[in-house]
């Protein structure tokens, strides 16, 4: 198989097993594994794993299985694993991977009442009309994560009932029954990295038929829906009036650029038929000069034709001889 092949395919399906750290009080250890897809021709695999911040030196694995086991801090690290032959020789090197390390929390359960009601609403026949099973249990939940394991046990006949986690923010849960049961139930969560915490007391689930207390209860959860909805409408509106003032301002900004480009285009247009009437002046000027010298010259050479002729006599040598010249000196 080329170098090339064999490094494509290392590697191709990445399993962190167990990617966790945590530091209790008694220093517990976590073992964190790596695996990644066998090289057919492999006979021993070498990876190295670093640490993407450099603050803990690289180490070398050697094992001849495609998994390899270690314990490492929190954190955020790479890995590359290199392949030898039976002959020992390097066939290839997969390229980096990042991989993280998180911490393993300790949950805790506060437990802020012992029993969640089920709202039962009967018609004038006393009949059942409706029941309102979806409950949220008295409880607020610290350290978990979606893959923490929950449940909520009924201690009468052992049964479990599906729980939803719902984030409240601040690192706060808070748990959600969408088909609540009467009866008593203890609560267990159990983290990925194995710690446990459950509730000390039972958390009762009851049924309640107080029409009045239910229809209160109804209208303060409508009230409070009603100003979420009326405060995500006014972030809507407070969006899309944002969003118009910019759409707005750009095309502001785009017409003062359209209008001072035509500002620009018509004073360069002005300043071109300016230079034009300038030059067409000047070249007016410079032919009427011109013709006004032709002019002048004309007159010059009438007034020489029709000025009578003059004797000039030079004397030349002793001879006396006289030139005659007829013109203008």
């Amino acid at each position: 198989m080329p170098l090339a092949s064999k490094r494509r395919n290392l590697l191709l399906t990445f399993a962190l097993l167990l990617i966790i750290g945590f530091e209790a009080a008694a220093q517990a250890k976590f073992t964190q594994k790596l695996e990644w897809r066998a090289e057919p021709n492999a006979f021993e695999y070498k990876v190295e794993v670093v640490s993407v911040d450099g603050k803990i030196k690289p180490e070398f694995f050697t094992t001849d299985n495609n998994s390899v086991s270690f314990s490492k801090p929190a954190g955020l690290y790479r890995y590359r694993v290199y392949v030898y032959d039976f002959l020992g020789r390097e066939s290839s090197v997969s390229e980096w991977r990042n991989f993280e390390i998180t911490k393993a929390y300790q949950p805790e359960i506060f437990q802020k009442g012992d029993f969640a009601e089920i709202y039962v609403t009967y018609d004038e026949n006393e009949k059942i009309k409706s029941i309102e099973n979806r409950i949220v249990l008295p409880v607020e939940l610290k350290g978990v994560s979606k893959k923490s394991e929950i449940e909520l046990t009924n201690v009468g006949n052992g049964e479990k009932i599906k729980t939803i986690l719902q984030d409240d923010g601040n690192g706060k849960y808070s748990l959600v029954v969408e088909k609540a049961v009467s009866g008593k139930y203890r609560l267990r969560v159990k983290n990925p990295g194995g710690l446990v915490a459950e509730t000390s007391r039972l958390i009762s689930i009851v049924q309640k038929d107080n029409l009045s207390e239910i229809a209160a209860i109804k209208a303060e959860k409508i009230r409070i829906q009603e100003e979420k909805r009326a405060a995500i409408e006014a972030e809507r509106m407070a969006k899309e009036d944002a969003k118009r003032a910019e759409e707005e301002r750009i095309a502001a900004e785009k017409l003062e650029k359209e209008r001072l480009a035509q500002e620009e285009a018509e004073r360069k247009k002005a300043e071109k038929i300016a230079l034009e009437e300038a030059k067409r002046a000047e070249e007016e000027r410079i032919a009427a000069e011109k013709a006004e010298e032709e002019e002048r010259k004309r007159i010059v050479r009438e007034e020489r034709k029709n000025r009578p002729a003059r004797e000039i006599i030079f004397f030349a040598g002793a001879d006396m001889s006289a030139n005659i010249y007829n013109g203008e000196f």
